[in-house]
């Protein structure tokens, strides 16, 4: 089989790109899951060839050579932002004009938020859900021998019927040390981000963890509740190999589960302690699970930087997201280690009930703080969240397609507005709050 790997940077309208913000469109993030795929075809020797937009390649160009090559399977993913749904609703219709026997599979987030819509009102055949390893060699089987799909689990396809069908939740990988893979970084063009780093300071994304405990009405979670972790020892030695191969010693743990277990933490910063490499790091955690003392231990092993997820210092409005955060514990953790190690805080605003009074108690934490740096952002209804189902069964979404191909810039509009303040009044906010570090 012909198969295709790609990385594809959305194409915006006229109308949409007046909306965008280049700068958010210019910054590279190496495209972690594909490149786990990438790798797992790899190791099931099947032979791929991969496209990547975002640093070479154009998306004339891709449709060039998937009319020509006429591949039997194109593979992408992407998350739901930056009007990628919109993107991908055009361009998989002009793949099926040129090419009607490619099928086109999508995974990673937006393949496991929007499925259905995906499969119903795109032109794209399978929908992976949820952990891809497994799922895609099933499925690339299956589609080979002429099988019958609804023996695969994690995926959501039409019938000949023409139903939207979903096979079923797959059983979550149990050892990502021994089952999942690295990315095979060098099946894209690695040294353009590579470049984009060293020119940027910003840091490799790892990721040391899938799942998340939280319940927050306004997150979708791609993995579900359940945690898995890699070990200690396979996070390291993935940071050794990126450095001995693209020299690269700064690290961002991108998952929000570095703290769940205090011991492993601990563990971690012993093992990093020991290796020869002068690392730098930083990860996301919980503010209510922060120590002094692991933090000075841990800047001691390179640890530069930490990002919470506030949300809001109202504790009414912590419970309209599902938070379960006390804001007074946070206040007083983050008190004893902002002379540490530099803080990052991000807030969202227009929860169910939101005002001024609640929005000016997060201008007041960001003070008592003296942070540096804070990111806030409009509340984005994403499918599948609970305050997304409750804006459905209210009305506030009328059609679920027309909603998400007007979803640009994540946290930068109100889309929908579910509480009482003015789209201005959240826009005005959001821009209060990030005025508040000055």
């Amino acid at each position: 089989m012909k198969i295709i790997l790609a990385n594809l940077i959305p194409e915006l309208d006229e109308a949409q790109a007046l909306k965008a913000d280049k700068n958010k469109f210019k910054s590279l993030n190496y495209p972690l899951g594909l490149g786990i795929i990438a790798n797992v075809l790899k190791k099931a020797d099947i032979a791929f060839q991969t496209i990547d937009t975002y640093v070479k390649e154009t998306t004339p160009g891709f449709m060039e050579t998937v009319g020509f090559e006429k591949p039997d399977l194109i593979l992408m993913s992407g998350f739901l932002g930056n009007f990628m749904y919109a993107f991908l609703y055009k361009l998989t219709h002009k793949i099926k004009e040129v090419s009607p026997q490619s099928r086109i599979i999508i995974g990673g987030p937006i393949g496991s938020t929007i499925p259905e819509l995906l499969v119903d009102r795109c032109k794209v055949d399978y929908a992976v859900v949820g952990e891809g390893e497994k799922t895609i060699i099933e499925l690339l089987d299956t589609i080979e021998t002429g099988s019958n799909v609804k023996s695969v689990k994690g995926v959501v396809f039409k019938d000949d019927t023409g139903k939207v069908v979903f096979t079923g939740d797959r059983e979550r990988i149990k050892d990502l040390d021994q089952e999942s893979e690295f990315p095979l970084y060098d099946a894209f063009p690695i040294q353009k981000y590579i470049d984009y780093l060293n020119k940027t300071g910003r840091c490799w994304e790892i990721s040391t963890s899938r799942g998340c405990y939280g319940s927050c009405t306004f997150c979708k979670l791609t993995f579900g509740n359940k945690i898995t972790s890699y070990s200690n020892q396979s996070i390291i030695r993935h940071m050794c190999y990126v450095n001995e191969r693209y020299n690269v010693n700064r690290f961002s743990f991108v998952d929000d589960n570095f703290l769940n277990h205090p011991g492993k933490a601990d563990e971690f910063v012993d093992l990093l302690m020991q290796q020869d490499v002068d690392f730098k790091w930083r990860f996301q955690g919980r503010a209510d699970r922060i120590s002094p003392e692991f933090v000075k231990r841990a800047s001691a092993a390179g640890l530069f930087d930490i990002s919470f997820g506030i949300e809001s210092a109202d504790p009414e409005i912590l419970k309209q997201y599902g938070k379960k955060l006390d804001i007074g514990k946070a206040l007083d953790k983050l008190m004893a280690i902002k002379d540490i190690i530099n803080i990052n805080c991000n807030f969202i605003v227009g929860a169910p009930g939101e005002t001024w009074d609640s929005i000016k108690k997060s201008e007041a934490f960001i003070k008592q703080l003296k942070l540096k740096t804070v990111n806030a952002g409009i509340l984005m209804l994403f499918p599948g969240t609970a305050l997304y189902l409750e804006a459905l069964k209210k009305g506030y979404i009328k059609d679920e397609h027309e909603y998400c191909i007007n979803f640009g810039h994540p946290y930068d509009y109100p889309y929908i507005n579910i509480c009482n303040l003015s789209d201005n009044e959240l826009i005005q906010a959001k821009q209060f709050l990030m005025d508040a570090v000055k």
